[in-house]
């Protein structure tokens, strides 16, 4: 299985990681960026573990998600392609998601 990553998730990542730094540590950072990296390496191997996002399902193109901590892993399979589409912080409101 192929990984692909979007540049909206590598932005959506990158926008988790700014508001992170307000009340937690570097290190804390690296280190749930690096849980993050592995349980992403463990849904490759079981890609449809994941449940069917209800908030994307219009799209009808089967995004799944994955919850990790207050993240949301939602990624799609496309033949041999694992995409992942976004991580979003689930505390937000879920009508804020995008594909």
């Amino acid at each position: 299985m192929k990984l692909v990553v979007t540049e909206h998730a590598w932005s959506s990542l990158a926008d988790l990681t700014d508001y992170w730094s307000s009340f937690r540590s570097f290190d804390r950072i690296d280190e749930q960026v690096t849980e993050l990296w592995e349980v992403v390496d463990w849904l490759l191997e079981n890609p449809t573990a994941g449940q069917f996002e209800d908030q994307l399902q219009e799209l009808g193109l089967g995004h799944r998600r994955w919850v990790f901590g207050d993240l949301k892993i939602v990624y799609r399979l496309v033949g041999k392609q694992f995409i992942i589409t976004d991580f979003f912080d689930s505390r937000q409101d879920p009508r804020r998601m995008k594909a």
